[in-house]
């Protein structure tokens, strides 16, 4: 089997984490891949906690025909959860620029990986005195070209983009760094396009925040505070301000153009979240076949609360058919009317209309309080991790 090295540091020495997995599994984008390997591992060098396999074999064919960025409605979009509820991570994401950048007057902003181009919608209806430059490699492009003709894009990776030097003020990536196969490689690259002082605005879901991203089979990189420092430090940037929202960090990274090889590395920060998020994501799928087994046993239904990929990873880990559960329970109305495994998405009133008596918080640890205050007065019995 060929040797697979840290894609930050090239480091061989790393510990094994959990799980151990090959054969069905799912993405970030809800979809299912029929064979692939969940390789998790800690680098005991620099600290990046990576999957090793995943899509890293067929990543051209993946982002080409399989990831689909919910196509299946053109308004479906994750959504960030605040204190005053879900809202569009599009949005939010624009907001977060406003208030960690600022944005004013006309400059020149790259997009990597601009999906179907909400983010861009919000920013060119606020600047259109900007000059926008987006590139995007999967099936999300030609609806990406049809929504933004005044954008100039591309249907490429940053591999295959044809990068200016110093010529943007800023560069946006949201929800990619965590995807691409070697994240050191692709900050590198960003700071090259950047010019001096120009800034990375970036989001990333935070790891720390996130142990069911141990399931997701295209998060390459599961990334963390301390990775990103020593990332940053390591291609040449500074943070110079930074945001957790739930599970997402929001990041600005400044371009310095010196590249600080002495950054202490992030292993014994990342080996105690890595400990941590294992332990959580196992109990994650031992509350939902716990809610399967005891349904089954009263002959009742149960429901999976939450979009997380533990809970479409399963009835795979598990070995049970999806069809045994009634619903997927979500709070992104954008989600509701789809189909995940063939099961439907809907919100709270499903606990009614689908009479659901046992519920699996397949969720984050930070609003497992929440939501458990929220599910508490309806007549279901809850099974969190």
């Amino acid at each position: 089997m060929k040797v697979i090295l840290c894609p930050s540091c090239n480091s061989n020495e790393y510990e094994s984490l959990y799980p151990k997995y090959t054969g069905e599994s799912v993405t970030s984008s809800f979809e299912v891949v029929k064979r692939a390997t969940l390789d998790n591992r800690l680098c005991k060098e620099c600290g990046l906690i990576f999957n090793a396999r995943g899509v890293r074999d067929f990543a051209e064919e993946f982002y080409s025909e399989t990831y689909s960025l919910m196509l299946f409605s053109d308004d479906a979009e994750v959504q960030s959860y605040t204190d005053t509820g879900p809202v569009s991570q599009a949005e939010y994401s624009y907001k977060m620029i406003q208030e960690m950048v600022g944005i004013s007057g006309s400059g020149m902003l790259l997009e990597i990986g601009a999906g179907k181009g909400h983010f861009l919608r919000h920013f060119y209806s606020n600047h259109s005195e900007w000059r926008l430059t987006a590139f995007e490699p999967g099936m999300a492009f030609e609806f990406l070209k049809e929504q933004l003709s005044d954008v100039e894009m591309y249907q490429t990776d940053y591999q295959g983009f044809t990068l200016e030097e110093n010529a943007f003020d800023l560069i946006v990536a949201l929800g990619v760094l965590e995807h691409v196969e070697q994240p050191l490689d692709m900050l590198r690259w960003a700071n090259k396009g950047l010019k001096q002082g120009g800034k990375f605005f970036i989001r990333v879901p935070n790891f720390e925040k996130n142990p069911n991203d141990l399931f997701c089979v295209d998060h390459l990189s599961k990334l963390t505070v301390p990775t990103l420092h020593w990332l940053a430090t390591k291609s040449g940037f500074e943070i110079s301000a930074s945001k957790g929202v739930g599970v997402q960090l929001y990041l600005v990274l400044e371009k310095k153009g010196i590249e600080d090889g002495k950054h202490p590395s992030a292993y014994k920060e990342n080996r105690v979240t890595a400990d941590k998020n294992a332990d959580y994501a196992q109990k994650a799928i031992k509350a939902i076949l716990s809610a399967r087994s005891q349904a089954q046993k009263s002959k009742e239904n149960f429901g999976i609360f939450g979009l997380a990929t533990s809970g479409l990873f399963a009835p795979f880990i598990g070995k049970f058919d999806p069809s045994e559960i009634t619903a997927y329970i979500d709070e992104n109305k954008t989600m509701w009317g789809a189909l995940v495994h063939g099961r439907p998405v809907g919100g709270l009133n499903f606990i009614s209309e689908k009479n659901v008596k046992h519920i699996a918080l397949t969720i984050s640890p930070a609003y497992i309080e929440k939501v458990s205050a929220k599910l508490s007065i309806y007549p279901v019995k809850i099974y969190t991790p």
